[in-house]
């Protein structure tokens, strides 16, 4: 509804959700993305993965993971999410909601999807909700 609104006005937007993990996983929350992903395919153009979440860590094991760990980018490929549908999501660095646990740096981040074909990577952060600010730390690479 919303691709075919945006069209009859000449503009094509861009469809995206920010999940967190155990919705890719089979079985474990109310909402399995995979599924959604194989019943309408052009449903999201690309999902920002919160990999932050669900005691997610910093580690390439925690994220990338294997084919059967679930909650890692590796088992979602396996389950049926492209791989050009999947943005690596991290905490920003500091702050309450951003411990180092769970924060990668972007150079690292970045090979991790260039490895995989990902879609690309996200921070996430609020203004005012990380020490330093995104804005000081946050850089393209």
């Amino acid at each position: 509804t919303i691709r075919k609104y945006y069209k009859s006005k000449g503009k094509i937007p861009i469809i995206t959700s920010a999940p967190q993990t155990p919705y890719f996983t089979k079985n474990s929350w109310v909402i399995d993305y995979v599924l959604l992903e194989k019943d309408f395919p052009t449903a999201f153009d690309f999902y920002n993965i919160q990999f932050y979440n669900n005691n997610n860590g910093n580690t390439y094991d925690s994220t990338i993971g294997s084919e059967d760990k679930p909650n890692t980018a590796l088992y979602m490929l396996k389950r049926g999410i492209p791989s050009t549908k999947i943005v690596l999501g991290k905490c920003g660095k500091g702050g309450n909601c951003c411990l180092s646990d769970f924060y990668v740096d972007s150079l690292e981040l970045k090979k991790w999807a260039i490895e995989y074909d990902f879609k690309g990577i996200m921070y996430w952060s609020y203004l005012g909700g990380c020490t330093p600010e995104a804005t000081n730390w946050l850089k393209l690479n």
